[in-house]
């Protein structure tokens, strides 16, 4: 056997030239991919979900004219490969999604008349997708998703393949000629997806599809009601619907009682008005999204026993009253959004039972009174790593014992990942952390607690618009993991602690408008903060300020202080985010990532490309300047 070196391909595989089937598919290679043309038996080649060099050829692939299957998702290719694989007339399966191909589908590529399954998601595709993908008879999935196609696409390339059971098209323009009458020509589709695709209308072939699971037909132009044909025929099979981003109005069918299957629903971004069945709080839903319609009324609590709910968003629409106890029946959840509606009363501690809560967005709404201790604090919240109670009627003092028992927040590594590229360095390091906690524009008063600063998880803390007084703590430096600090226009005093130069992944920080005074810190990330970080404290003085410091000396850590070097000192750093999935299955995950995209502060808008909006002035606190907030409308 000839050695080969850490995370490559052995090059010795290329004598087995008897072999008829080669998985090497989820294994740590990194190296380039050797040629394997020497396996001209092969009929099943599986290299996936593995990080192989751009720089690997490809081209030996074609010929390898016997496989029958070629596996290629998720491995690091840059390059034009389509072209490669004109020979592979007996394919039958094709996967390469997930990667960075670039090119036109060529006309060679119509050659694999065999194909019964082809998945293209997620590359950069560009062109127009022929019309001759109507010629594999035999074609059982097509998949073209987040790619860059361009031009038209006749549905009825696709519609006319019987054996087609699972569509998925993005970005390009779908015609259809909407006269469909006979249902014996059509194929009978398990799952359609039709994002982007400029739709002003719902397509009529769907009035004959009785086995439909998944139907995703988001960012369209759809107006109107929602035809309870899209819900009737496939009431005992459909398990997800996506309507999200278009323009349907009207209320929500009471047809969909009837959807026993029906796991994930998203409405979210429409015109829908009414109050909301109250069988979607009964049925065995794990993803309900409703969010930025026009919905109303108090919500019935009536929420059973059987609720399955993981993820509820009910952001941007007119609910009011107070919050159903009920919830607490859901004991599964672990998102819930009500932000931006006119929901009133105390601080729901009932939610604290439920075990399973990571996230808990209460912003904008009409919440007010003091977050009162609880005598069950022990065992509240055990796993909540996101709370936003910001642009409420919060008042008293913060709550103390509420920072002494969240656990999660303690912990450096919480459940999200972020990736962190020092452009210097080729691979990528992990930090496991995203906590936030977010209190601003509220009426919160008093000293800042000490327990707040043992939650080390957090990467973002918010407590601006408050009253708080007293000091800011020393021991905010032992926050390593938190990139963004806003305690502006409050009332706080005395100086900035030098142990905040050791927070070098700071990247927004905002003192402004206190009664803050002595010199700025300088040194790490502080050399990159701005004039606006530090107005509005008249005795502060140094950089960026105009106001010098006359006689004092700049703060410096003591000789006791556990700083800490920073993994990426002084560098640029390239972020990507990546919201892991809470639940099983890939839309599930997929769809737990996208829940987190409340609006936050600039942190989060630069991780999550959001938008900001500017607060109304009528619901600001008394004497407080508006600040700027992130909303989610994208």
């Amino acid at each position: 056997m000839i050695p080969s070196s850490p995370g490559s391909i052995p090059g010795s595989l290329s004598n087995l030239t008897q072999l008829t089937e080669l998985n090497l598919a989820q294994n740590n290679f990194t190296s380039t991919v050797p040629s394997l043309a020497a396996l001209s038996k092969l009929t099943i080649l599986d290299l996936s979900e593995n990080n192989f060099m751009k720089e690997s050829a490809y081209d030996w692939i074609g010929k390898l004219t016997n496989l029958k299957e070629l596996h290629l998702n998720n491995m690091n290719i840059y390059q034009e490969i389509l072209p490669y694989f004109a020979n592979l007339t007996n394919l039958d399966v094709f996967l390469m999604s997930t990667n960075f191909i670039p090119g036109c589908i060529p006309s060679s590529f119509m050659n694999l008349t065999q194909l019964t399954y082809v998945d293209l998601l997620n590359n950069r595709l560009n062109g127009a997708i022929p019309s001759a993908f109507s010629n594999f008879k035999k074609l059982n999935f097509v998949g073209q998703s987040g790619n860059k196609f361009n031009g038209s696409v006749d549905l009825d390339t696709f519609i006319g393949l019987k054996n087609l059971d699972g569509l998925h098209l993005e970005g390009v323009s779908v015609v259809t000629t909407d006269n469909y009458t006979d249902s014996t020509l059509l194929p009978q589709l398990k799952e359609l997806q039709l994002t982007s695709c400029d739709l002003k209308e719902f397509p009529s072939f769907l009035r004959f599809q009785k086995e439909m699971t998944s139907l995703q037909l988001n960012k369209n132009k759809f107006g109107g009601v929602i035809p309870e044909w899209i819900l009737n025929n496939s009431k005992e099979t459909m398990f997800f619907i996506d309507l999200s981003e278009n323009f349907i109005t009207g209320e929500i069918p009471p047809l969909i009682c009837q959807v026993e299957s029906l796991l994930l629903l998203d409405l979210s971004y429409n015109s829908l008005t009414g109050p909301l069945p109250t069988c979607l709080f009964g049925k065995s839903m794990f993803f309900i999204n409703l969010s930025q319609n026009n919905f109303g009324g108090t919500i019935s609590n009536t929420f059973t026993q059987e609720c399955q709910l993981k993820m509820f968003d009910l952001s941007g629409n007119r609910f009011l009253g107070q919050l159903p106890k009920s919830l607490a029946n859901c004991t599964s959840l672990k998102s819930l959004s009500v932000s931006d509606n006119s929901f009133d009363g105390v601080f729901p501690f009932w939610l604290g039972s439920l075990t399973e809560l990571q996230v808990l967005i209460l912003s904008f709404n009409r919440f007010s009174s003091e977050i009162h201790d609880l005598p069950t604090l022990s065992s509240d919240f055990p796993k909540l790593q996101m709370l936003d109670l910001s642009n409420n009627g919060f008042s008293g003092q913060l709550p103390d014992n509420y920072f002494k028992i969240w656990k999660a927040m303690k912990s450096s590594t919480v459940g999200f990942r972020t990736y962190i590229t020092n452009k210097r360095e080729k691979h990528p390091k992990i930090i496991n952390k995203f906590a936030l906690i977010d209190f601003s524009c509220n009426n919160f008063e008093g000293e800042i607690p000490q327990s707040l600063t043992d939650l080390q998880g957090l990467g973002s803390l918010n407590l601006s618009n408050n009253y708080l007084t007293g000091y800011m703590l020393p021991s905010f430096g032992n926050l390593k993991n938190l990139e963004s600090l806003d305690l502006s226009h409050n009332k706080l005093s005395g100086k900035i602690p030098p142990e905040l130069i050791q927070l070098t992944f700071l990247e927004e920080f905002n003192v402004s408008f206190n009664h803050l005074e002595g010199r700025i810190p300088t040194g790490k990330q502080f050399n990159t903060f701005e004039n606006y970080s530090y107005v509005g404290n008249t005795l502060l003085c140094g950089k960026p300020l105009s106001n010098d410091c006359q006689g004092s000396t700049t703060p410096t850590l003591s000789q006791t202080s556990d700083e800490y070097e920073s993994l990426l000192p002084s560098d640029i750093i390239d972020w990507v985010v990546i919201l892991t999935g809470f639940g099983s299955g890939l839309a599930i995950g997929i769809l737990l990532g996208m829940f987190v995209y409340v609006r936050y502060h600039n942190w989060v808008y630069k991780r999550f490309g959001l938008r900001k909006t500017q607060r109304k002035a009528s619901q600001l606190p008394e004497e407080k300047p508006s600040l700027s907030i992130i909303d989610v409308s994208e």
